[in-house]
């Protein structure tokens, strides 16, 4: 298996375990979540962070589905896992415009650009 490879199944594999991990956190400790992060507690808030944990769901198993097609080098990998680079670039820059919050964009933006360096280095090949 390609060393690019590699690195981007680590990749995938890394973000789909912290998106699991923070899904299950906005779901089931939204209150020590926002202790974390110095935001405040809203009713409104509620009902958007249980649609964006089941979001986060979704996404990781994406991520999962992603490793699955890598592993058997099948086409669609690639494109998988350009989709969920770039989402997590996107993501990233959406935090930095909209809340500007640095501490918690750089992560996705690193984890992204990782994703999609890799990915690009295993298509050339």
């Amino acid at each position: 298996m390609q060393t690019a490879r590699k690195f981007l199944i680590f990749f995938l594999g890394l973000t789909a375990f912290m998106q699991f991990g923070l899904g299950a956190w906005i779901l089931f400790g939204l209150d020590s979540l926002l202790r974390a992060t110095h935001m405040s507690f809203s009713e409104d808030l509620k009902v958007f962070s249980t649609f964006f944990g089941i979001c986060l769901f979704i996404f990781a198993s994406l991520g999962v589905v992603a490793i699955g097609y890598n592993r058997k080098s099948k086409p669609e990998a690639i494109f998988l896992s350009k989709f969920i680079g770039w989402w997590m670039v996107i993501g990233g820059f959406t935090v930095i415009m909209e809340i500007q919050r640095y501490d918690l964009a750089i992560v996705d933006l690193a984890r992204g650009i990782a994703i999609l360096i890799s990915a690009y280095l295993v298509k050339k090949k």
